[in-house]
């Protein structure tokens, strides 16, 4: 089975398309947000999600793997999956970094640690997933008092 590397998880990012190396920008850690006023939408939140797997060399190279990248959301712990997928090492790559990339409201119920974590299981398998997460704090923000709702300030999420 592969071998977990790492998972990282940043608002943008870049993959140099010769060698495959990601970087990335605006490493998250917290993330602070406010609820939507009711009948409006919550705004959009972009995240860009990188993980690493290393072959193991007694894995026969031709051997397909399923790969699953979901998110688990506080406070009650709701799996949601964010794309599954098959791959394989090819003939001299060592390494994998599958890489998604996010762009909607975030589905939060409350304050909590959000889970980002991305998968392996051979393929076919209905076996036990090789499992590695990212923690990011999720802080729920109070609703702004009248003065401070009628000011104009960009709120990162």
């Amino acid at each position: 089975m592969p071998r977990p590397v790492f998972i990282i998880c940043a608002e943008t990012g870049a993959v140099d398309k010769i060698t495959s190396f990601a970087s990335l920008f605006g490493i998250f850690e917290k993330i602070n947000y406010r609820r939507a006023k009711e009948g409006e939408p919550q705004p959009a939140f972009k995240m860009m999600i990188v993980a690493s797997w290393m072959r193991d060399p007694n894995e026969n190279q031709e051997q397909e793997f399923e790969n699953e990248f979901l998110i688990i959301v506080p406070p009650n712990g709701r799996e949601i999956s964010l794309g599954k997928g098959l791959f394989s090492f090819s003939p001299g790559i060592e390494f994998w970094r599958p890489i998604a990339k996010f762009e909607s409201a975030l589905p939060i119920d409350g304050s909590g640690v959000m889970q980002v974590v991305n998968r392996v299981r051979r393929s076919g398998a209905d076996g036990e997933w090789i499992s590695q997460s990212y923690p990011i704090i999720i802080e729920e923000l109070p609703a702004p008092d009248r003065n401070e709702e009628n000011a104009t300030k960009p709120m990162r999420l």
